[in-house]
């Protein structure tokens, strides 16, 4: 299954769908490739407020993703997998979607063919393979548990969470709140923000250890960057340095947008904000508060917060999914431990099953 989901992402690179996004699509909607804007550090904040908050990196098409369902089909064909097997994936997309609000599909996969087209075809892709082929064929799915029990379940709230506009990261110990009503993205690289009508970013990024007053100077002196009303400052008590700024790119587009450095528990944090030059006036209020937000974390239930594990059971004889899930509890629902483990609520696990709880 795993083979599958991983076959069908590298058809996507053959085909160059991500390449026919990336010359299509521009960021925001206003003009700046990414990647383009003379600035590096403008140019990298749009980057990943890009590929973050999928503005850049739209959906594919329907026909994208069925022929990399093909591709996907040949390689794992390839490796020598076990083909039938991609149809479970199917049907836990199927179930995904259920538990996503009642659609058929979640919202992220809205332009993707329906999880039952897509079962349907695999089906028929399976039927044209000589059966003899498909001995000796490898599944690995003793491997593959041993490989996920223990993984984390869901986003893991050490590495930052969002309650509603607020996003709290336990492990450096800070918060700050990003303007109501924007998008945001928590990634490795950064937390950011985009307002609702995609004109305007806010990036929240670490940058080593040099102080804000030498950091500023270092983006000031970016080719192609001019900045105003530069001073020293402090963000609740933390050391800090801001300055307004205007960028052009190669084509003569023009950015505006504020940078601020604060220093925090040894570490220099970027934060920048930025807009078409036409509209910054409109977001400079918003986006200077929500800089101005940062702050140590401190509460203690915050500071605890704890993500969830898969745990695998196996079971030595047969049992409902309600009395697996009253034997193991879970801390998530029962539809979602019904959809973890293949089954509808009402169904039975088999003697020897290899079973998914979460705690």
């Amino acid at each position: 299954e795993l083979a599958g989901v991983l076959g069908h992402e590298i058809g996507h690179v053959t085909a160059r769908h991500t390449a026919q996004q990336v010359t299509r699509q521009q960021l925001f909607g206003i003009g700046l490739v990414a990647g383009s804007v003379a600035s590096s550090s403008i140019a990298s904040a749009a980057g990943a407020i890009q590929q973050g908050l999928g503005l850049l990196f739209l959906s594919y098409s329907r026909g994208n993703e069925s022929q990399a369902d093909e591709l996907g089909f040949r390689y794992v064909r390839r490796a020598r997998y076990d083909p039938r097997e991609m149809s479970n994936v199917f049907r836990v997309l199927e179930r995904v979607g259920q538990l996503s609000g009642g659609g058929k599909v979640p919202t992220w996969a809205a332009t993707h063919p329906a999880p039952e087209d897509r079962l349907a075809r695999a089906e028929q892709r399976v039927a044209t393979v000589p059966p003899d082929s498909l001995r000796g064929t490898l599944v690995n799915a003793d491997a593959y548990f041993r490989a996920i029990d223990g993984i984390v379940f869901g986003a893991d709230p050490r590495q930052g969470y969002f309650e509603g506009s607020r996003f709290l990261h336990p492990g450096l110990r800070f918060r700050i709140d990003f303007p109501a009503g924007w998008k945001t993205e928590n990634r490795p690289e950064a937390v950011a923000a985009a307002s609702p009508q995609g004109d305007a970013a806010l990036q929240l990024a670490l940058s080593g250890k040099d102080s804000p007053d030498a950091l500023l100077v270092k983006f000031s002196t970016q080719q192609g960057v001019e900045t105003v009303n530069g001073q020293r400052s402090t963000v609740n008590g933390l050391a800090a340095a801001t300055a307004e700024f205007r960028a052009k790119d190669g084509q003569g587009n023009v950015v505006a947008g504020r940078v601020l450095y604060l220093s925090y528990d040894g570490t220099t944090y970027q934060l920048i904000g930025f807009a078409t030059a036409a509209r910054y006036d409109g977001y400079a209020g918003a986006l200077l508060q929500a800089m101005r937000s940062f702050d140590r974390l401190t509460d203690p239930a915050a500071l605890g917060k704890q993500p969830k594990h898969l745990q695998l059971v196996r079971l030595s004889g047969a049992m409902t999914l309600e009395e697996f899930n009253r034997r193991y509890p879970s801390t998530v629902s029962l539809r979602i431990i019904a959809a973890l483990n293949g089954v509808e609520q009402g169904g039975t696990l088999n003697a020897g099953t290899v079973a998914k709880r979460v705690q």
